[in-house]
């Protein structure tokens, strides 16, 4: 299962950072490899799709994402899956 935060903070070359205290804002792009990605999240977070679509799929429902939404994922397991590529800006709240 794929750790989203932790892989995000593990690459800050990859993934450009900003960080205040306990709060991460990133670029992400989407690097999914197939149509379907299980993830996990320690954090809950923000997404913004700046291009591209993207579903979200956990416990709570679907929702899909086109440019211009924003979502908030809340910690724990979900899913997503890729329609077309998508670059992310996620914010990223820490728990603490």
């Amino acid at each position: 299962m794929y750790n989203f935060v932790d892989v995000i903070i593990a690459d800050p070359a990859g993934h450009r950072q900003f960080r205040s205290g306990d709060q991460l804002m990133t670029e992400f792009t989407c690097p999914l490899e197939s149509a379907q990605q299980d993830m996990w999240s320690h954090a809950s977070y923000f997404v913004y799709v700046l291009e591209g679509r993207k579903d979200w799929q956990s416990a709570d429902g679907k929702v899909e994402l086109r440019a211009g939404d924003m979502a908030f994922v809340k910690k724990g397991a979900a899913s997503w899956s890729s329609i077309s590529n998508a670059v992310l800006r996620a914010p990223v709240l820490h728990d603490r």
